[in-house]
């Protein structure tokens, strides 16, 4: 076997392994080339674009199968169509910035990093305490201390403005929806 005096087979490998590499990234670059985690992520991110885009497709074609209505009278179709045309808005605006953006700019952002879950877990666990407490205790008694936790705990004020700000909440959504719109909240044991 005869050794070429190139500066290409300076290195490790051989003339072959080098001359074969470059025939192969000539041709097919997969082969040689191995996506780094940045590429893979653009490669994934167009992925489930085109995904949804193919999704949104679906939904638009199914509903209006259904029936869109009329301008006057919507049909059971023109909610799904509606939803199907933003999906499909929203897939196509997230491929275009996914071939537009540069692999510099699309750096991996530890979104997790520095997160605080306490708040979220107690708004978790308040909001299973309020179904299980609304038929219990009723929808008056229950919203208002639902309301009164979330205005301590999300943005602390003072318990007079929390107190206030949740009366006039809870009284509003009373005054809309049970009497004016007559809908059913449960009374509980306290009967109001």
């Amino acid at each position: 076997m005869a050794v070429l005096l190139n500066p290409l087979c300076l290195s490790r490998k051989s003339c072959q392994e080098i001359l074969l590499e470059k025939s192969l990234s000539l041709h097919w670059p997969p082969l040689v080339q191995k996506r780094t985690g940045e590429n893979r992520v653009v490669l994934y991110d167009r992925i489930s674009g085109f995904i949804w885009l193919f999704l949104g497709l679906i939904i638009c074609v199914m509903s209006y199968r259904i029936d869109l209505g009329e301008a006057g009278s919507p049909g059971p179709g023109f909610i799904p169509f509606l939803t199907g045309c933003l999906l499909i808005l929203l897939s196509f605006i997230f491929l275009v910035k996914s071939f537009l953006l540069s692999t510099d700019s699309r750096r991996e952002k530890n979104l997790w990093k520095g997160l605080r879950w306490d708040k979220p877990l107690l708004v978790v666990i308040a909001l299973f305490a309020y179904i299980l407490l609304l038929p219990v205790f009723g929808y008056l008694v229950v919203t208002l201390l639902f309301m009164v936790f979330l205005g301590k705990l999300i943005q602390p004020q003072k318990w007079t403005m929390i107190i206030i700000i949740s009366i006039l909440s809870v009284a509003a959504s009373y005054l809309i929806f049970g009497l004016w719109l007559n809908c059913q909240f449960p009374k509980g044991v306290l009967k109001f």
